[in-house]
């Protein structure tokens, strides 16, 4: 597992001026996902029993330690925004539609029950969980760029293009904007259908 360091030398060697974009983050992840799914086995082993002739894997008691979870960490958490990325084209659709008929009621709250489960359920916390840092700790006069987060991961921040989030950001403003404002409505027509 030497070969950890020069995977995180690479990853960082990605970025532009400490800012990395998707598509990078994406061919990352593709080149290191089998070294990632090995380690990942052996970590889960060592938390597997077996029960009934069935392989059970129980929550690690101990998080792993060492370059192996640190890399872990580090993967998982980028995977994770990759995973959410993956729904950009559809709520850059999803705010063309909004834009024609924001001044209708009725399809308002339609769009807005329609996108419920992303915006008051799957993407919630999304703002505060990659907007949540101290700007001038990295050097920086505002929280412009997404941060990844991890806790065991410090040899560098991993900032991710906001330009490769634009649509998922305003989908999540606006969203949040209205939703919250109109719930009573939503839960009227809920009621009514």
């Amino acid at each position: 597992m030497n070969c950890i360091s020069k995977v995180i030398k690479e990853l960082k060697t990605l970025s532009i001026d400490g800012v990395f974009s998707m598509d990078k983050i994406e061919l990352w992840l593709m080149k290191y996902e089998e070294e990632y799914l090995k380690i990942r086995r052996i970590e889960d082993d060592k938390s597997t029993i077996l029960l009934n002739g069935e392989r059970v894997i129980f929550p690690a008691a101990s998080e792993p330690s060492g370059k192996e979870g640190i890399y872990l960490f580090l993967y998982e958490a980028i995977e994770k925004l990759f995973q959410l990325h993956k729904r950009e084209n559809y709520f850059k659709q999803e705010m063309a539609i909004y834009k024609a008929i924001e001044n209708v009621p009725s399809e308002v709250i339609e769009w807005l029950i329609k996108n419920e489960e992303l915006g008051a359920k799957d993407y919630i916390n999304f703002l505060d969980e990659y907007f949540d840092y101290a700007p001038k700790a990295y050097g920086l006069n505002e929280k412009y760029h997404l941060k990844v987060y991890t806790s065991t991961f410090r040899d560098f921040p991993v900032f991710i293009n906001r330009d490769d989030f634009k649509n998922t950001i305003q989908f999540i403003k606006t969203f949040n904007g209205i939703y919250s404002e109109r719930l009573t409505e939503i839960k009227e027509y809920k009621l009514n259908k």
